[in-house]
């Protein structure tokens, strides 16, 4: 399978809370809808400004002919490992946990969250399972706010 998007479009990355911003505003918005509706207004006044000639050619609705998803669902294995680091890394869980985890799940080369075969380390996975999904969504999905400090 070959993926390619040399000559036939362009990608554009709009990084939330790292750098980029349409606004002097920094309460980053956190619905998915909201934050749609902001890209498409950066979008199109980012391209008003640098192609001023091709003005006329915007409509109301932009027809992409694909897209991306950042942190989709691809896999729930890939998906399970990477939710450690997550929680981890946003201070979902603490160190004595983490700890626990890489001794429990992990080798010297990996750490095998998904499907590790060792009881200790799937009871440590469940807690930690529990922690992190208690935290996220009773803090109404704004994590990355919490950790800013901008809650």
């Amino acid at each position: 399978m070959r993926i390619s998007s040399a000559g036939t479009g362009s990608p554009i990355f709009f990084p939330a809370g790292v750098g980029y911003s349409y606004s002097d505003d920094r309460k980053y918005k956190t619905d998915d809808d909201e934050v749609a509706d902001d890209n498409y207004l950066a979008l199109q006044k980012l391209w008003w400004d640098l192609c001023p000639n091709t003005q006329p050619a915007w409509t109301a609705k932009i027809n992409f002919k694909a897209f991306a998803v950042g942190n989709g669902l691809s896999s729930y294995a890939l998906n399970d490992q990477s939710l450690i680091y997550f929680g981890y890394y946003h201070g979902l869980f603490g160190e004595q946990l983490w700890t626990d985890l890489n001794t429990n799940c992990c080798d010297k080369v990996a750490c095998n969250f998904f499907n590790n075969s060792k009881e200790a380390c799937k009871t440590l996975v469940h807690m930690e399972t529990l922690l992190q999904s208690d935290k996220y969504y009773t803090s109404n999905t704004k994590i990355g706010l919490i950790c800013t400090g901008l809650t």
